[in-house]
């Protein structure tokens, strides 16, 4: 299986800018390409929960055991993205996400309008998790690679956010807009490891391990691009030095 920790999905110049010298970037330019990556993954997980229907149905003994168990950790992935449906709409993740475009005169209207985002990595990664969540081996090489690098994500967006100051030098944005960073920073530490088991449970033959390998390595190198991408745009002074 492919070591994520060494590709450009989990370490890449959008993360190492975030921390390095996040008051250079521009978060007004990360929320149309975020807002799409999260809201295409967490529609997908609903779609790609249904493909265990057909697989649990007609099998049984172990194979069916193991297919119920990890159905369970999927579910359990994609209610996250939900809010457990506890919290009502503003519970979803991506209207979460969107809060902070609050302070930056971004509405959730605007962003509902590019559900590819605006850069062609963007694109290229909303179509690649479509793609992979409409299978299930696929698609769970996509999970593994989203929960396995999640903890970075917001880890480095935690930064960019925290660092812009109002022009009398107060904090942007307050605990209710970034609450998406600070939710996901106490919560994907255990996806990880969930999505670790969940791969686990679905290698059962070499077929299919394959297939979620191949998934791994799809979802890493279109993360790794749209990260890059990321990174000009989000830091541009950056990008042309």
């Amino acid at each position: 299986m492919t070591n994520i920790k060494h590709t450009g999905a989990f370490d890449n110049s959008f993360f190492r800018a975030c921390h390095s010298t996040p008051e250079r970037g521009v978060p007004a330019l990360l929320l149309p390409e975020w807002y799409a990556i999260t809201q295409a993954f967490c529609l997908g997980t609903q779609t790609y929960n249904s493909l265990f229907v057909p697989e649990i149905t007609r099998c049984d003994g172990a194979r069916r055991d193991a297919l119920e168990e990890a159905m369970l950790v999927s579910i359990a992935i994609g209610a996250g993205e939900f809010g457990m449906g506890s919290y009502g709409p503003d519970g979803i993740h991506y209207r979460m996400f969107a809060r902070l475009g609050g302070p930056l005169d971004i509405p959730l209207e605007r962003l509902r309008e590019k559900p590819c985002g605006t850069l062609p990595a963007t694109a290229r990664l909303v179509e690649g998790i479509r793609t992979a969540l409409s299978d299930l081996y696929l698609g769970a090489g996509c999970i593994r690679v989203v929960e396995s690098t999640a903890y970075n994500i917001v880890e480095a967006m935690d930064h960019l956010f925290r660092a812009k100051r109002a022009a009398d030098g107060t904090p942007l944005f307050n605990e209710h807009h970034l609450e998406y960073v600070t939710l996901h920073l106490e919560l994907e530490k255990e996806h990880d490891s969930m999505s670790e088991s969940f791969i686990s449970l679905l290698s059962d033959t070499a077929e299919h391990a394959s297939c979620i390998e191949d998934g791994v390595d799809t979802l890493c190198g279109l993360f790794a691009d749209y990260w890059e991408s990321t990174a000009q745009a989000v830091f541009p002074a950056t990008a042309a030095a």
